[in-house]
């Protein structure tokens, strides 16, 4: 990542980390984009707006974001597919 961040300086170019550090941590290397925001102070973005979903699906996935499922989750197993 050194190396990548230094061609981009010299390059004057911007670098545009995207992730999410809620997600499975990474098995090798540790987790850079936890460790850049925490220990390295970068600043982050964070999407709000849920764009891909519609409908029940928008709402379930809003609790799911939330670390909550819905109250009838069970009849939600069959969905998508």
């Amino acid at each position: 990542m050194a190396a990548l961040l230094e061609v981009a300086d010299e390059q004057n170019a911007r670098v545009v980390l995207a992730g999410d550090k809620r997600q499975l941590a990474s098995v090798e290397r540790g987790s850079p984009l936890r460790v850049l925001e925490e220990l390295g102070g970068l600043k982050v973005a964070e999407v709000t707006d849920i764009r891909r979903q519609s409908g029940e699906y928008r709402e379930a996935a809003k609790l799911l974001a939330r670390g909550d499922t819905p109250p009838d989750w069970e009849s939600w197993t069959g969905w998508g597919g």
